[in-house]
């Protein structure tokens, strides 16, 4: 029985097994199956919702792309209306567009709406493929789509982006507010977590310097410390970078969509931190150990989920290519400092810019490396101070200089971990068992390694990207000149009139926030009156309240000020300060005694005040200041802006087309940057474009109101035009009639398009014999200040452009195109003005190059001419001939005899008759850039002549006849070729010359013999090869020259190399703004020349070939009106140059060329504070450069012919070094030569 019953027992026993066996085999396997499908299920669902934030920042950048394209779209339109071309009715886009609308065309078929989502869930493969297909297209065009913003918003004139806080919508920045407010409710739960886990509290307030034993701590698993670690290296930086935002504000519909899902993180942190918080106070008794360790095993599963959700926050950026912006406007007045303090300067052979803050760090990592880097340590610290090396890079270099919390916070978390590591290398060498536990060291290592990984990705998505504004091309001394006059002025209101799109809002802004107006006013208003809808003043009056006033105006004030009151509210908040007031955007059509009672004459307040219509300035009483055209070289830089990289891209015959046309745009800056948005391409090249393109004719018109053809003089009276102080004196008619003489000489005197020089003008002039008997006029002025004058107002309102300006003075001046065919003259202009076009159609070509005085009415046609001008610029000797003869057989039949310029410039050898002398009414003979060999001695009958231009000829020596024209007033030579004076006559004397230019000298009998009675020049140039002795006379009368203005002195050799230069003090020169020095002076200091600075008004300095061995900054920084500094080859020979503090006042071009043993260079504050342009050519030895960011002013810096590593570390360096929220200069290194010549 027993045996039975065993069996039995055994039996149901292993039946029991059985079952029990195969029941938890089942059990395992179906809860296998079922977490198997939970995991793949929460998966899925983390997939799904992952693709849905993938799916809403999809519908969030294709609202964005929407937005821009429908600009651009507008833009087009209006580029349209600018340029015209064979293909026109085709229509012109941007080629940057393409690639962003064909995206934008895909997303609409691809991209399904919230329904389309929600019922497919892009659970499957493929859809979930066409999705991260999306969004890697989305990426790609993320740089061609900020690169069309970016050029949008330089032809969007309005709004001003003053003040881009304005910009930034109320809903946008309540939206960064609360994600700010949501994490500072997590920073204040830290206390709370203090009072029940010091240690925790630590960890996560990141207060722990080292890694040295904390109270509680011990007992932390690496785990908890890691993770917890790591999220304050994700939260600090994600707190600064909110505050950083707040003040730069959102820009897309991306960006806000990117940033919902922090919303989420700070949810997850602020839970995962109060939970454990009440975890820790559920048991305050005997099981407190094992609570306390539940709620930081709960805690660190929380914050890991943080540092997750940070990571896939932070990859979503970066898949999607989101990049917040910063759009730089002006360096502050106290630029960013140095990273790690102002560096001291170590003797060195390598360049060292002193700005330039991560040199000290990486002298600090490569001293650890010294010290502690040994054995089997030295690799492991290799590799960590190169992750050291590239973080901080991250930080301190690519965030391009801007000043802000996220840049702090990176350099913070540095220097701690940089603290950490000194701290573990130090506890390693002092290990007292004499044992080394490397494998610790190594694991610290790696924990601060990770650290720094972890910054160098933070850093990476919260930096911003700076986007520069578009650089003031043209404006600059406009800028000085209205600033100046808003501050010293008398007037209350100051006009500034041009047309459309030439800048006036753009000055209007760069005055607004210059830093004379800021410190000089105590409050400020803008108000754009384009915005302003019928009579809707009060509108106007609230807006500036708001501006100027301190409390924000709300509540029962704006119930009071509610019933048109704002006028009277805004008055009496004025009447209190110095305000500063821009309206811009003025028309004839707004009401100005309205707009007038809101803005008392108090206290020195001032209103600038932008409009179109100059007759704006009457109504006003205001100081009329007018905006001209940009100049040929404003132009091309202009266009080369708006192109970027694009244009040094582009093949030469494209780029070179482009320069072409945009030289016909007649410097206004509308249309040429229109031009640059049509070329910019996607593939960063300059497109080409055909060569029928030109720009349109009517806006031009349109924006000059004019309407069909009409005379200057109607247009002038149609619109109230008053020209500036003239319109009020009784010779107004005679202004006005003078003034379409000289404006008809471009339509009918000269070829079109062409630039024209402005003596040739004068010289017209003063054959017209414009502004004599003009009533009103100024009778102590010349006929060359009258034509002058003429050519500014011309210039001020728009009708010329000025194509080169030398020392602030107009050198060349064409018509714009657009205009060519729309003003009427008189005929009687072009009857008294010879013109040779080479045009074969013409009766003019038929008489001087075919027939000549055989042509019937060949006397009758040219008896009573005035002027003869000739464009031959045929190479040969058939131009020479032609004209030769012309004037030969003209003289002979009796023409010409009334004959005042005789203009034959670029025409080859013309062959001069003798008979030249009987025309003795010329006043003007221009033989510029003929290479003639000779002129005929009868030139000496000319009795009347004014000027006689031979420059860059052949002529050696003038006819002795020359002594006799005793109304010469200029005479320019060729100093190339040694034009010599002969001897003067007892009986002759020039001595109404004013202008002796290209004269040599090498024998001082001829200083003697005529020249030291030239005592009324005001401008002087002379080559002379002279012993020192000689020089001494010379440098005697050079000091009795007191009405000279411009002094140009060349000592040398046969070569025409330079030797010794003898020059005394120039005291006696109070009238001189321009010296130029070539040769070695024999002086010991610069101070010889200038005992006393404030006796000198000199404006342009220029040495070369010097040799000065003493630094003469401290001495010329002390002339108070010097606006250019030229140092060229060898003029110092010193080490060092100082510009020490207030040096400079009004300084704007230094070029220091060739300076060969030129080491270091030095300003201090305040020095150069209206630098413009800097050329440092040619310094070879150059290596230090301190206070570079002083220059506040700069716009370019120019090094051509400097050491790489000179140039490279500038161009790396530079946002360290000029710092602020403003953008560095432009640097250029290319071999651009400057024009030396004056005339």
């Amino acid at each position: 029985m027993a045996t039975l019953g065993t069996t039995i027992f055994y039996k149901i026993l292993y039946i029991l097994t059985y079952v029990l066996f195969n029941f938890l085999l089942i059990s395992a396997i179906s809860l296998s199956i079922y977490c198997y499908c939970r995991r793949r299920k929460k998966k899925s669902d983390i997939d799904h919702e992952s693709n849905k934030k993938d799916w809403e920042l999809l519908r969030s950048f294709q609202k964005d792309v929407d937005n821009v394209l429908k600009s651009g779209s507008q833009m087009n339109n209006e580029a349209n209306e600018l340029w015209q071309t064979n293909e026109h009715q085709q229509g012109m886009t941007a080629q940057l567009q393409k690639s962003v609308a064909d995206w934008y065309e895909k997303s609409m078929e691809d991209l399904p709406n919230s329904a389309e989502f929600n019922g497919k869930s892009y659970k499957s493969e493929d859809e979930e493929k066409k999705l991260k297909n999306m969004v890697l297209e989305a990426k790609k065009i993320h740089r061609n789509l900020d690169k069309l913003k970016d050029k949008i918003r330089y032809l969007q004139v309005r709004p001003t982006d003053d003040e881009r806080q304005a910009l930034v919508q109320e809903e946008d920045k309540k939206f960064v507010e609360d994600l700010i407010a949501g994490v500072q409710k997590v920073d204040n739960l830290i206390p709370e977590v203090k009072k029940e886990d010091k240690c925790i509290a630590d960890l996560i307030a990141d207060v722990q310097e080292k890694d040295e034993p904390i109270a509680g701590t011990s007992d932390l698993s690496g785990d908890i410390k890691a993770e917890i670690q790591s999220f304050t290296l994700y939260w600090a930086p994600f707190r600064a970078f909110l505050i950083d935002l707040q003040s730069s504000g959102l820009e897309t519909k991306t960006e806000k969509a990117w940033l919902e899902e922090a919303k989420e993180i700070i949810d997850k942190a602020q839970h995962a931190i109060d939970k454990f918080i009440k975890n820790t106070r559920k048991w305050k008794s005997i099981f407190s150990y094992f609570s306390n360790q539940k709620a930081r095993t709960e805690l660190k599963e929380g914050m890991k989920r943080v540092n997750i959700g940070f990571k896939k926050f932070l990859d979503r950026k970066e898949r999607f290519g989101i990049q917040f912006k910063r759009y730089s406007t002006r360096r502050e007045i106290d630029p960013l400092q140095s990273i790690s303090g102002t560096s001291q300067e170590q003797p060195s052979n390598n360049v060292q810019i002193s700005e330039n803050g991560s040199g000290n760090f990486n002298n600090e990592l490569e001293n650890l490396k010294k010290t502690y880097g040994k054995e089997e340590s030295l690799e492991k610290l290799q590799a960590l101070c190169t992750t050291f090396t590239r973080a901080h890079g991250e930080a301190a270099e690519k965030e391009e200089g801007i000043r802000s919390s996220t840049e702090e916070e990176k350099l913070k978390q540095i220097k701690k971990l940089a603290e950490k590591t000194k701290y573990y290398l130090e506890k390693y060498e002092k290990n007292s068992d004499g044992r080394r536990p490397v494998k610790k060291l190594h694991e610290k290592f790696d924990q601060i390694k990770e650290a720094l990984e972890i910054i160098e990705e933070t850093t990476k998505a919260y930096k911003f990207e700076i986007r520069k504004e578009m650089g003031v091309v043209g404006l600059d001394e406009d800028i000085q000149a209205v600033a100046s006059q808003l501050i010293t002025g008398n007037k209350h209101v100051v006009c500034v009139v041009g047309m459309k799109g030439i800048g006036k809002t753009t000055l209007a802004k760069n005055i607004y926030r210059h830093s004379d107006i800021l410190d000089h006013f105590s409050a400020r208003a803008w108000v754009t009156l384009t915005d302003l809808k019928t009579n809707d003043y009060d509108a106007v009056f609230k807006d500036v309240a708001k501006q100027v006033s301190e409390p924000d105006i709300n509540g029962s004030q704006e119930e009071e000020n509610r019933r048109g009151e704002w006028k009277n509210k805004v008055c009496a908040i004025l009447k209190k300060k110095k305000y500063f007031v821009v309206l811009d955007g003025f028309t004839a059509e707004n009401d100005w005694e309205t707009l007038k009672a809101a803005f008392p004459e108090t206290g020195g307040s001032r209103i600038l005040l932008t409009t179109r219509d100059q007759c704006v300035v009457r109504t006003v009483c205001g100081k009329l200041h007018c905006l001209r055209l940009r100049t040929k070289e404003e132009s091309r830089r202009l266009f080369i802006q708006m192109m970027g990289d694009d244009f040094d891209l582009g093949p030469k015959d494209v780029k070179k087309l482009a320069e072409e046309t945009v030289g016909r745009c007649g410097g206004w800056p509308l249309q040429i940057l229109h031009f640059g948005y049509l070329m910019s391409t996607e593939d960063g090249k300059l497109q080409e474009w055909p060569k029928s393109i030109t720009p349109a004719q009517e806006p031009w018109l349109k924006y000059l109101k004019i309407e069909g053809r009409i005379t200057l003089k109607n247009w002038l009276e149609s619109h109230k035009i008053e020209i500036n102080d003239w319109s009020d004196h009784e010779g107004k008619n005679d202004l006005l009639d003078n003034l379409s003489k000289f404006f008809a000489f471009f339509f009918n005197l000269f070829p079109r398009d062409y630039e024209i020089p402005a003596r040739r003008l004068v010289a017209l002039s003063v054959a017209e014999g414009l502004g004599l008997g003009e009533e009103g006029r100024d009778k102590n002025k010349t006929t060359k200040l009258v034509a002058m004058d003429y050519l500014s107002v011309l210039i001020d309102l728009n009708l010329i452009q000025a194509v080169e300006f030398i020392k602030g003075k107009v050198k060349t001046c064409r018509l714009p195109s657009a205009l060519e065919e729309q003003f009427l003259f008189e005929s009687g202009i072009s009857q008294y003005h010879l013109v040779d076009l080479l045009d074969q159609k013409s009766e003019i070509y038929n008489d001087i190059h075919v027939k000549g005085s055989n042509s019937p009415k060949f006397q009758q046609s040219y008896i009573d001419l005035i002027s003869y001008l000739s464009f031959d610029t045929r190479e040969g000797n058939n131009p020479g001939e032609d004209v030769g003869k012309f004037l030969r057989e003209g003289i002979a039949s009796g023409c010409f005899h009334s004959l005042k310029v005789l203009d034959l410039e670029h025409v080859f050898r013309p062959q001069l008759p003798n008979t030249i002398g009987k025309l003795v009414q010329l006043m003007y003979l221009g033989l510029r850039w003929t290479y003639l060999e000779e002129i005929p001695s009868s030139i000496g009958n000319l009795l009347n002549l004014q000027t006689l231009d031979v420059k860059y000829t052949y002529v050696r020596t003038l006819p002795k006849s020359i002594w006799k024209l005793q109304k010469l007033q200029h005479l320019y030579l060729n100093e190339s070729h040694r034009s010599k004076f002969v001897s003067q006559p007892r009986s002759s004397s020039l001595k109404y010359l004013k202008t002796l230019w290209g004269l040599f000298l090498d024998d001082f009998n001829a200083i003697k013999n005529g020249l030291n009675k030239l005592n009324n020049l005001t401008k002087l140039g002379l080559a002379f090869q002279l012993e020192l002795p000689q020089q001494e006379e010379l440098a005697r009368w050079l000091k009795g020259l007191k009405y000279l203005k411009s002094l140009r002195l060349r000592s040398v050799d046969e070569n025409g190399d330079a030797q010794d230069l003898h020059l005394e003090g120039l005291s006696g020169l109070k009238n001189l703004s321009s010296l130029y020095l070539f040769g070695k002076l024999d002086i010991q200091s610069i101070k010889i020349l200038f005992p006393d600075t404030s006796d000198f008004h000199l404006s342009h300095f220029t040495l070369s070939a010097s040799g000065l061995k003493d630094d003469p900054m401290q001495i010329l920084g002390s002339l108070s009106s010097l606006k250019s500094l030229c140092f060229y080859s060898d003029s110092y020979e010193g080490k060092h140059m100082l510009f020490i503090k207030k040096s400079f006042s009004q300084l704007q071009v230094l070029r220091l060329w060739n300076l060969k043993n030129l080491e270091k260079l030095k300003v201090e504050e305040e020095a150069m504070q209206k630098l413009r342009e800097l050329e440092i050519r040619g310094c070879k030895s150059l290596k230090f450069f301190n206070g570079l960011k002083h220059l506040m002013s700069l716009r370019e810096l120019k090094l051509p012919n400097i050491e790489d590593n000179f140039t490279s570390q500038i161009k790396k360096d530079m946002f360290q070094i000029f710092g602020g929220t403003g953008y560095p200069p432009t640097i250029i290194l290319d071999h651009w030569q400057p024009e030396l010549s004056e005339t």
